[in-house]
């Protein structure tokens, strides 16, 4: 008898079913994923593009008023929660930043956010900042840079500021020759890393590029600040509970890179944009053009004259590397920039007193003498020496043998300062120069011989000056905050104004935590506005004050 089998296709359809079902789920989840992958793309290319239409607002406001400081230095109510597209919006509301009941609200914005150096704790700026209010890293001194490392590496004993500066100053020189004691600055080091690379003797191009000099770690370039937002965040004061590491001081140490450039330079004409007068060019040439400058003061332009061809000398040679005769200091040009005497700082510049806060000042003490530029410091009744600036012409100095005094005041100053230069046609642009209204107190610290006095007044008196006012550093005397042979050290080194400018923006949405952080370089060339850096720093995250809450702390400040 041949026996039937049963029951055997119920389990094998019912086997095909649940496989069936489990591709149908994972093809399911797979669309999902890709529909929030998509999503999520999208979210993010629109907080991105949210960040660039913040960049290109503050694009045009720089071409509109440049020299405006008080507009795009610290505007929270031009450059902070800037609706750029709203579900609920209509098209009257883009560009302002006006609020809604509900957060909820698909609302994308941007904030151009920056580093208050006053403030570690809980404030930003709702800005940007002038690349000239830092330490160029290309033209600085060897004792700037011993300095300002000195201020950042302070309290760690096993790290020698002039060690670490010789390596950077050895990096950018053109000559193969190693200073200072290690040595092996200028190649061996480099021969020896386990993936070798060889020492650049060339200017730098970033200022990241310093993670490649010896000595030079990431703690000493950021400090503790790893998200770079200025503020001191919990595990930014934990020691080393969490990354990065700190001193648990709470202090942010802000490392170098808030203060330094290698982007700070500005064209050689006036605020106007025209071509500045040569006060050291042809004598008839200079006074048919000051004759222009001051139409109503025959006396002042026969001053100027007869001082400058006195007091001046037309320079030869390079003196951007300290080759060829040297004639008067050339503001952005650092003398001697790239010899081994480089640094204006004579030895035992470190053991000199502290200023207020246990600060060192800046540089040189008052009436002595500029070993960068080779000459006798100015000042006094009957000066002879070189002009070292225009600001030089304001001293009584000797003419033809015969004491002078001068006629310049400080209203005058600030036109000369504005529309002449001693800095020859052919030198287009003055590289290096620090802008004295918006530099930080340490980089202020960083110019010869200015007190801690001194640089409180001049952090006290610009907050409260106008852009007009702020227009040339003649101000400076104008407001009594320095006196005229201070001045007239530090003026080849400074400015009022800047060319190149970072902005950092954020682009994100109220009705989500996505931001996009940019952070962006912009160069003012003429009429234009170049982006000469650009980078995504999103990894870093949006630590930054940008709801509404933060919004109402920072406006009862």
């Amino acid at each position: 008898m041949t026996r039937t089998r049963h029951g055997v296709i119920l389990p094998v359809v019912l086997l095909i079913l649940v496989l069936l079902g489990l591709l149908v789920a994972m093809f399911s989840f797979r669309v999902n994923a890709d529909l929030a992958s998509s999503r999520a793309m999208e979210l993010r290319l629109q907080t991105r593009l949210a960040a660039e239409a913040g960049l290109d607002r503050v694009k045009r406001m720089l071409l509109e008023s440049r020299f405006d400081m008080d507009l795009w230095y610290n505007n929270i109510d031009e450059l902070h929660r800037i609706i750029v597209w709203g579900h609920e919006a209509d098209e009257t509301m883009w560009g302002t930043n006006d609020e809604f009941n509900d957060e909820d609200t698909m609302t994308f914005r941007f904030s151009i956010v920056a580093d208050d150096p006053t403030d570690d704790e809980d404030y930003i700026r709702f800005g940007i900042t002038d690349e000239a209010s830092k330490l160029n890293l290309n033209t600085a001194t060897e004792g700037q840079i011993r300095r300002l490392i000195q201020r950042v590496v302070e309290g760690d004993e096993e790290l020698v500021p002039q060690h670490i500066s010789d390596a950077i100053l050895d990096w950018r020189d053109k000559d193969s020759l190693p200073r200072g004691e290690a040595k092996d600055t200028e190649g061996e080091y480099y021969r020896r890393l386990p993936k070798p690379y060889r020492v650049k003797n060339g200017p730098f191009d970033t200022v990241e590029e310093l993670l490649l000099v010896k000595g030079v770690t990431a703690q000493i370039l950021y400090g503790e600040d790893y998200d770079r937002n200025g503020l001191l965040t919990p595990n930014e004061d934990d020691g080393d509970e969490s990354f990065p590491p700190d001193n648990e001081d709470q202090q942010l140490n802000r490392g170098l890179y808030p203060y330094i450039t290698v982007l700070s330079e500005e064209t050689n004409v006036s605020n106007e944009n025209r071509r500045r007068v040569y006060l050291l060019g042809d004598e008839t040439t200079v006074r048919a053009e000051l004759t222009t400058v001051f139409p109503d003061d025959p006396g002042v332009v026969d001053y100027v004259v007869k001082a400058s061809k006195s007091g001046g000398q037309a320079p030869s040679g390079d003196n951007r590397t300290g080759s060829g005769p040297r004639g008067p200091a050339q503001p952005g040009s650092n003398p001697g920039g790239s010899t081994g005497s480089e640094g204006g700082d004579e030895e035992g510049d470190e053991g000199s007193p502290a200023g207020e806060g246990g600060e060192e000042s800046g540089g040189l003490e008052e009436g002595e003498n500029d070993p960068q530029r080779g000459e006798e410091s100015i000042g006094g009744e009957g000066a002879s020496g070189p002009i070292r600036s225009p600001a030089s012409l304001m001293l009584d100095r000797t003419i033809d043998g015969q004491p002078q005094p001068s006629p310049i005041t400080a209203e005058h100053l600030a036109i000369l300062m504005d529309r002449t230069t001693i800095v020859p046609p052919q030198q287009e642009t003055l590289a290096g120069l620090i802008n004295i209204n918006t530099a930080p107190r340490l980089v202020l610290r960083l110019l010869d011989g200015l007190s801690d006095e001194q640089i409180s007044g001049i952090l006290e008196v610009r907050e409260r000056l106008g852009p007009d006012a702020k227009s040339t550093p003649a101000w400076l005397i104008a407001e009594d905050v320095l006196d005229l042979e201070t001045f007239d050290r530090i003026a080849p080194s400074i400015t009022a104004r800047g060319q190149q400018f970072t902005v950092d923006v954020l682009g994100y949405a109220d009705h989500m935590g996505m931001v996009t952080r940019l952070h962006v370089v912009i160069d003012l060339v003429g009429p234009f506005a170049q982006t000469v850096y650009y980078r995504d720093l999103s990894y870093l995250g949006g630590h930054f004050p940008i709801r509404e809450s933060d919004l109402e702390r920072q406006r009862a400040r």
